[in-house]
């Protein structure tokens, strides 16, 4: 059975409250050795801590803020620095049980985006965020073993190398 890692879950979201062994039992059925769990942002941290403290070696913390931020009545913005003012003292003080900084990056979809001030805000909340640890990187096997024109477990199995190599942290839980 090839060995997966989950390198972007949100976990930690309250649609998974119900069911989460469960979720957690069938990943592990299907060859999900871990999982680095995501944020949106600092409502979702201690959240993700404590499903490290109960899945420690399932489990693996990212402390991030996401750049489209989610508002009241559904609606959606891009990050500001406001956003990240609670979020980085937290990542400082909880470094040690970090796996990585996540979930980061840039979204300049044009609902998100409509002026350039957005993306300069997006792109300073990112340089805000960058720290020691590595940071998640969302693409999917199947993607890759696509455009790569590739076999799917030869990917996924140069995936579980290079993930050991990326986050250090895992190949001390990952038996």
């Amino acid at each position: 059975m090839p060995k997966f890692i989950d390198s972007h879950a949100h976990l930690g979201d309250s649609e998974f409250v119900k069911d989460l062994p469960e979720v957690i039992e069938r990943a592990k059925h299907v060859g999900v050795r871990g999982v680095l769990v995501v944020a949106i942002g600092p409502a979702d941290f201690e959240r993700i801590l404590n499903l490290h403290q109960i899945y420690p070696d399932f489990c693996w913390p990212c402390f991030g803020v996401h750049p489209v931020q989610n508002l009241p009545k559904g609606e959606s913005r891009s990050v500001t620095d406001e956003d990240l003012e609670e979020s980085l003292p937290w990542i400082h003080e909880h470094h040690d049980k970090l796996f990585a900084i996540g979930e980061v990056g840039l979204d300049f979809t044009p609902r998100f985006c409509t002026v350039d001030d957005a993306k300069d805000r997006q792109r300073s909340a990112l340089r805000k965020q960058q720290r020691n640890e590595p940071s998640n990187i969302h693409i999917s096997c199947e993607y890759i073993a696509k455009i790569k024109k590739m076999d799917l477990d030869t990917v996924a199995n140069i995936i579980w190398e290079n993930t050991l190599k990326l986050f250090p942290k895992i190949r001390h839980v990952v038996k």
